[in-house]
């Protein structure tokens, strides 16, 4: 089984699995966080594409990184309780 690599960051900050994206608008960056996030989901645990949706709408939550850049950075935010790597 290939591994899918993942368009930005991943992080585990040991209380939560997190996508990050950057882009020049926050919706843009958001919109690219929460795809890596439904793609971590549906690839390496096994969801189909809407319940990863419902998932991630369910226990996820957003986070605003940086808007100082000419580009601004959000982050998807898994709790770890709900979601390990599976790396």
């Amino acid at each position: 089984v290939g591994v899918r690599q993942l368009d930005g960051p991943l992080l585990d900050t040991g209380d939560a699995v997190k996508t990050v994206a950057s882009a020049e608008t926050m919706e843009a960056a958001v919109e690219l966080a929460n795809a890596d996030m439904l793609d971590l989901l549906s690839h390496h645990h096994g969801f189909s594409r809407t319940e990863a949706y419902l998932f991630s709408s369910l226990v996820g939550g957003l986070e605003v990184s940086q808007v100082v850049d000419p580009q601004v950075t959000a982050r998807n935010a898994v709790p770890s309780e709900y979601l390990s790597l599976p790396f």
